[in-house]
């Protein structure tokens, strides 16, 4: 399962970074993410799967934030809803294009809602990180067999500067712990902490990575950082909203897959189809950590 996640992750990064160099080339570099190529994937190699930024104006991709004094990026991508596919082929009786010696095609719409992955990323200093990186402050990682001990103070790790930023703290409803790796990365590398040690209700998963880009102490954060080293540090989730659609086009020379999002005029919007649509927070997926755990270590180190 590694092997296939970082197979596809691989191509359908390196498709996406190359749509994204000739769209810089030409001279359409921004940070409004409505005028930015949108998210990419390909489905067992025949279907194109296009997602949608949706939340925009919860993000803020260019500008320093001036109440935490870091670089902050924060944004959302829905996809489409797979389950289209199989509805389409197995449960409809639609005729495929192989049944007309790849003549036909089909199009279909369908008011469905939509996964939504969440990435909220700061790009910090080491000082920064000293609650959250065991060797930097002496800090233990709780025993996972040692559950009742984890229900404690000492799991929020007495409040951090980050916890507005990433939602820690018992504010912030059940489990809302922050990550603890055992290390820095190396320069040029990425940790992962998929949080699975914990009793089952953690949301999130987090990222780790050293860039080595030296920065002038003072010109990025607030304060001057204790070295010259950016770590990035990212938290991701999924949710579903259902403030979008799915369309799906099928013919004998592939099939696209695409999420129609955050647009009034579209009829089809799942929560015109169910005005009481669960969303927000309230459809933050427990489930997706472990899903999620086996992609990135594929990727990554482990903490």
């Amino acid at each position: 399962m590694q092997l296939e996640h970082a197979a596809n992750a691989f191509h359908n990064y390196y498709a996406y970074l190359s749509t994204w160099s000739a769209f810089i080339q030409a001279g359409n570099g921004t940070g409004d993410l409505r005028n930015r190529p949108q998210g990419y994937a390909t489905l067992n190699d025949t279907t194109k799967v296009t997602g949608a930024w949706i939340e925009q104006e919860y993000g803020n991709m260019t500008e320093l934030n001036e109440v935490h004094g870091h670089v902050i990026v924060n944004v959302s991508l829905a996809m489409p809803h797979a389950g289209v596919i199989g509805a389409a082929k197995s449960q409809n009786n639609i005729m495929q294009p192989e049944d007309l010696d790849g003549q036909g095609l089909y199009r279909i719409h369908a008011s469905v809602p939509s996964p939504v992955i969440h990435v909220t990323c700061a790009m910090l200093s080491k000082d920064y990180l000293r609650p959250v990186v065991a060797t930097l402050a002496n800090h233990t990682i709780p025993d996972s067999l040692d559950v009742p001990a984890l229900n404690t103070s000492d799991v929020y790790r007495g409040g951090t500067s980050l916890d507005d930023i990433f939602g820690w703290g018992p504010t912030y409803g059940e489990y809302s712990w922050p990550p603890v790796f055992s290390k820095l990365p190396l320069g040029y590398n990425t940790m992962i902490n998929d949080t699975l040690h914990i009793p089952y209700g953690r949301d999130s998963i987090y990222l780790l990575g050293n860039s080595t880009i030296e920065s002038t102490p003072g010109a990025i954060l607030a304060d001057p950082p204790v070295d010259t080293f950016i770590y990035p540090l990212c938290q991701m989730r999924v949710s579903q909203t259902p403030f979008c659609s799915t369309s799906y086009n099928a013919s004998s020379n592939g099939a696209t897959l695409a999420a129609r999002c955050e647009d009034e005029a579209n009829p089809l919007l799942y929560i015109k189809s169910l005005s009481n649509a669960t969303s927000g927070r309230d459809s933050i997926s427990r489930e997706w950590p472990n899903i999620a755990g086996e992609l990135f270590k594929s990727e990554c180190d482990l903490i």
